[in-house]
């Protein structure tokens, strides 16, 4: 995390609060000046999904481009894919970023 501060000095780092990961918030929040912010978890993935995810792609505020294509795969393949990183990580970063304004801004690298 701190790697990834340091190069890409975020506005907002936002870490899934579940299980080990809310150890992970509260030490970072105590013990540096990094801009942590936990996200609490909907337990039932596919809701969360469909919830989170599916209005910005059917409203036009989430665009992929032709080369993100393990994005569109995994995002494509739930509920049953063998990965669901690259959601959780795309419904954290749109969580984050309502806190700061309305209509959320995410640059995918």
């Amino acid at each position: 995390v701190t790697t990834e501060f340091n190069t890409y000095h975020p506005l907002q780092i936002g870490i899934e609060e579940v299980a080990f990961q809310y150890d992970t918030v509260q030490t970072l929040k105590d013990q540096t000046t990094m801009p942590i912010v936990g996200v609490k978890a909907i337990v039932n993935k596919i809701q969360s999904f469909q919830a989170e995810l599916a209005p910005y792609f059917e409203n036009g505020q989430i665009y992929l481009l032709k080369d993100q294509e393990d994005i569109r795969d995994e995002l494509l393949s739930l509920p049953v894919g063998e990965y669901d990183d690259i959601g959780d990580a795309l419904k954290i970063a749109i969580k984050v970023s309502q806190q700061e304004i309305k209509v959320p801004k995410i640059w995918v690298l």
